[in-house]
């Protein structure tokens, strides 16, 4: 008798022997699933349902990577660019530019560019990989004992 709850036999019949949740629970959400969809296509009955849903996850995974890299920047991220007149230096993302005991202040994706978030914490404490989120730096200037 087959155990639809702990065992189902269309995750558990491959020829390989392995249980789809054994390669799954490795991968992200929509990649797993697109997975775990073709696994069982032939298995459970549902062959082209399975399969749309297997494609509807792969488009959604799709579409996020391609929402995430059209607001990456190339490989070079890690490399600062110049400063601009005023000390601002653009940033991409990435591990910290600058040493972790620096004070810098920071510009935020979503805050006004004319404006900035003075840190008082030292750099290394700083978010510095991009997040695609508003807390992201997106340009920076390190502040010499005494500035402000």
């Amino acid at each position: 008798m087959s155990d639809n709850v702990n065992n189902p036999k269309h995750y558990t019949s491959h020829p390989s022997g392995v249980e789809c949740i054994q390669i799954t629970r490795h991968m992200s959400f929509n990649l797993g699933n697109v997975i775990k969809y073709l696994w069982r296509a032939d298995e459970k009955g549902a062959a082209m349902e399975d399969l749309k849903k297997a494609r509807w996850y792969l488009d959604d995974e799709i579409k996020r990577r391609e929402a995430a890299d059209a607001s990456a920047w190339p490989a070079s991220v890690h490399t600062p660019t110049q400063p601009d007149a005023d000390g601002w230096i653009e940033w991409r993302g990435g591990e910290c530019p600058v040493s972790p005991y620096e004070t810098v202040q920071v510009r935020l994706r979503d805050a006004d560019r004319q404006k900035y978030v003075k840190c008082e914490a030292a750099a290394g404490m700083m978010g510095w990989h991009h997040q695609q989120a508003g807390t992201d730096i997106i340009a920076y200037r390190i502040i010499k004992e005494g500035e402000e």
